[in-house]
């Protein structure tokens, strides 16, 4: 239905932040001996949580991701049931990450987020339902108008959610380098 190209291209991949532990600076934790090759390492938590609260925001970010992706890629027998699903998926997503305690220097990020999900439940329950009848046509019924249309709409999506997506990409980075965790793609 949709160019699936497009996504590809607008969407690699999410990314997800790791946080490799710190080495201890206490001598007596590290085991360096010929008889073993372990070194202890202590866990910087503040680190980790800044990881937790990252992957978090990419999960859904993600989850919603390929609801999109189905729902686009739907055929006209399911594009009906994939829209609502995806509305649904929409909404449960925004609400927990709305109830999300923002971590220290996350605050940006999140609102990223939050904008690009409202984005998608504006698009869905306006641009979306508007095609919706055509799309629910085999290919072959459709008009040159309505193909046009659907053609058209496919690429203003794709065109607004890339600024949804910059944004995020910006305000995720902004987040790892202050709390010191590396962003790694998936």
């Amino acid at each position: 239905m949709f160019k699936p190209h497009t996504w590809a291209f607008l969407f690699g991949g999410v990314l997800f932040a790791c946080a490799g532990p710190e080495p201890s600076n206490n001598s007596e934790n590290d085991d360096t001996s010929d008889s073993s090759s372990i070194i202890e390492y202590e866990l910087n938590e503040t680190r980790l949580s800044a990881v937790e609260y990252n992957d978090e925001l990419s999960f859904i970010q993600q989850g919603v991701y390929d609801q999109i992706n189905e729902l686009f890629l739907s055929d006209p027998l399911t594009v009906g049931q994939n829209l609502e699903n995806t509305k649904f998926e929409i909404d449960i997503k925004l609400s927990d990450l709305k109830q999300l305690e923002p971590y220290e220097g996350g605050e940006d990020f999140k609102a990223a987020l939050v904008s690009l999900l409202a984005f998608y439940q504006d698009e869905l329950n306006t641009g979306f339902e508007e095609i919706l009848p055509s799309l629910e046509k085999e290919q072959e019924e459709r008009t040159a108008e309505e193909i046009y249309h659907i053609n058209d709409y496919d690429e203003s999506f794709a065109s607004k959610e890339q600024v949804f997506f910059a944004k995020i990409d910006s305000t995720q980075n902004a987040f790892a380098q202050a709390n010191q965790i590396q962003i790694v793609d998936l």
